[in-house]
């Protein structure tokens, strides 16, 4: 079994509930491991914190664990020296070497919007990485039907592909947030559920992340690299097909 994966991608686009869907098809528990919970300002109850979970990692046996954020629960450690005398360089070693050493049937599932942050060690001990990018049209049709029907509605009642159209360079989570907007704009317009011209106007009209993540992305994707043979990653695969 696989000792890691990484997702990494841009924010909004699915990449937490792609690990806890891969708890539901490997039929196994999805444990969060929040660094935030784990430091403690004593000297050396972090480090020892840390020990303590992984025992009882060890102890659950089979699991999935998920360090959510990964670039931000992991940053700092290339300054902790002068900033947290090396404290977080320490947890960061401990889970690196058990994850590597464990006997435990346990795969580390690491999300991430960057990988600017992450300690290298995790990037390469990763053993598939996977690059979360703008849905295409499809996958946006998808996304709203998901959540048309996750408000109550009915998806039959608008025009899909329009709908999709107007959502260009939306991410899943900002398309799931003008649904809900649509609902209460219909709400106090007395319309007779989700209206679609209300719904339509709301995706044209919403302000798009990757307008000012445009530099981010761009990195992201030089990250990924492409092979032009393959049609796939270099340093990662892509998490659904590519237009």
């Amino acid at each position: 079994p696989p000792r890691g994966v990484l997702n990494v991608g841009v924010w909004g686009c699915g990449k937490s509930t792609a690990v806890k869907v891969l708890g539901q098809l490997w039929k196994l528990p999805v444990i969060h491991l929040e660094m935030g919970r784990i430091r403690h300002s004593h000297v050396g109850q972090s480090e020892r914190n840390m020990y303590e979970a992984l025992q009882t990692l060890d102890q659950i046996g089979k699991c999935l664990v998920w360090v959510d954020e990964a670039e931000k629960s992991f940053s700092g450690s290339d300054s902790s020296g002068t900033s947290d005398a090396g404290t977080t360089s320490r947890m960061i070693g401990i889970l690196s070497t058990w994850i590597q050493e464990t006997k435990s049937p346990v795969c580390l599932a690491l999300t991430a919007n960057s990988v600017t942050g992450l300690p290298i060690e995790f990037i390469n001990r990763m053993n598939e990485r996977f690059f979360f990018d703008l849905p295409s049209e499809e996958e946006r049709i998808e996304i709203v039907k998901i959540h048309i029907r996750k408000a109550g509605q009915d998806p039959a009642r608008h025009q899909l592909v329009e709908a999709a159209q107007a959502a260009i360079d939306l991410v899943g989570r900002e398309i799931e947030q003008c649904i809900e907007h649509a609902m209460i704009k219909s709400f106090h317009a007395d319309k007779n559920g989700l209206d679609p011209d209300i719904l339509l106007k709301a995706l044209r009209d919403k302000p798009r992340i990757v307008q000012t993540m445009s530099k981010e992305i761009q990195a992201l994707r030089a990250w990924v690299g492409e092979d032009p043979e393959r049609k796939d990653g270099i340093r990662a695969r892509w998490a659904s097909e590519r237009e």
